[in-house]
């Protein structure tokens, strides 16, 4: 079997994976990324908060952003059983951006492949994780990676956690969400909308560029099981409109039986830490948020930020492994526990209106880094 041995081998090409490399890769550092998949994996959300907005502005990506379609807004309007709650509108220079994760996986990706310290594998499942003190050994069918630190960005099942024996705190919810892409209406292009049901429904939408939006269902377990999973859109259809206000009954009209929807169970949980000897785990591998909150992908960015910067510190300032993932830990487990809390209480609280307007908090739309 071959051998690979570099200074970081990351596990997982998803926008966390990626992200992660192209960090490492402009500092220097020989990097080699693994996905199990023949390509990278595009999956995530499409909304970019102000603090990730500013990291990608420190690495001259916001504006290639903003070329590629990226779009800028400052106002969400939040509707409770087709009722107006509130225009949140983002204070001073700050915005959030709309921009597909498929997008931003493909720009970052693209960087990677003109860093010839970082070396792409696809196709490999990884078989067997061997880790001490000292390194990290990933073989998968063809290749033995052997590497002084390894990253864990291989997703909620991720092989690496398991292997380590970390601990989850799951949270049980009954949901299933499903996304789709529409032709866009003028009405949502201005401002993006999220309407919620006393059911423990939801329907999100947003543009994505291209005169497209983005919609995102989320129907109760039980409802989808007994009268969704297996009926036609005009069922999906009847049953959103019942919530929906007038101004999107265009743009939900245009759902029909070539409308494509991707099915997905919400996760919820909880890691009892963010490394175990030299395996660093990052994004939905330590932490999954409900999509309502609109911070997984966020979270995920972030955690990658911090993990590259305690990695740079750990090679150059002589400082131990253990002190510097004792510090990425510390900072990022309390952020991201605190947002899985709230996007918990923020589905629980959507059975009731007056819960609903007690739990939102738009400080949790505008920002990750400060508890709020």
């Amino acid at each position: 079997m071959k051998t690979i041995k570099s200074q970081v081998c990351i596990c997982g090409a998803g926008i966390s994976g990626v992200f992660t490399a192209y960090l490492l890769g402009k500092k220097g550092y020989d990097v080699v990324l693994i996905e199990k998949m023949e390509r990278f994996n595009p999956n995530g959300a499409d909304i970019i908060k102000p603090p990730v907005i500013n990291i990608f502005k420190e690495l001259d990506l916001y504006d290639e952003i903003i070329n590629l379609g990226g779009i800028e807004r400052k106002m969400v309007d939040m509707f409770h059983e087709g009722d107006l709650l509130n225009r949140f509108t983002y204070e001073g220079d700050d915005v959030f951006l709309l921009f597909p994760c498929e997008k931003l996986t493909k720009l970052i990706a693209e960087k990677l492949k003109s860093l010839p310290n970082v070396q792409l594998f696809f196709g490999e499942h990884i078989e067997k994780v061997e880790m001490d003190h000292d390194g990290t050994r990933v073989s998968t069918g063809n290749v033995t990676f052997v590497a002084e630190i390894c990253v864990a960005c291989d997703g909620d099942n991720s092989i690496l956690r398991q292997e380590a024996g970390l601990k989850l705190q799951n949270i049980e919810i009954d949901q299933m969400i499903l996304f789709g892409e529409l032709n866009s209406t003028a009405g949502v292009e201005e401002v993006s909308k999220v309407y919620v049901n006393c059911n423990g429904g939801f329907t999100y939408l947003y543009p994505i560029g291209g005169n497209k939006s983005r919609i995102v269902i989320g129907f109760n377990g039980e409802e989808y099981r007994s009268s969704i999973k297996d009926a036609d859109n005009s069922v999906i259809v009847e049953k959103i409109r019942k919530y929906l206000s007038n101004e999107v009954n265009e743009l939900v009209g245009t759902i029909d039986s070539s409308t494509q929807f991707v099915p997905v169970q919400p996760k919820l949980f909880k890691c009892e830490h963010y490394y175990f000897r030299r395996i660093i785990f990052v994004g939905n591998t330590v932490h999954c948020v409900h999509p309502l909150s609109g911070n997984g992908m966020n979270l995920s960015v972030e955690d990658a930020y911090f993990a590259v910067a305690q990695i740079d510190l750990f090679y150059t300032q002589g400082m131990k492994f253990e002190a510097c993932m004792s510090d990425y830990e510390n900072q990022r487990k309390k952020i991201a526990n605190n947002f899985v809390d709230y996007s918990y209480r923020l589905f629980e609280s959507t059975f009731s209106r007056e819960q609903f307007i007690q739990v939102l908090n738009i400080n949790k739309y505008k920002t990750t880094y400060e508890e709020t």
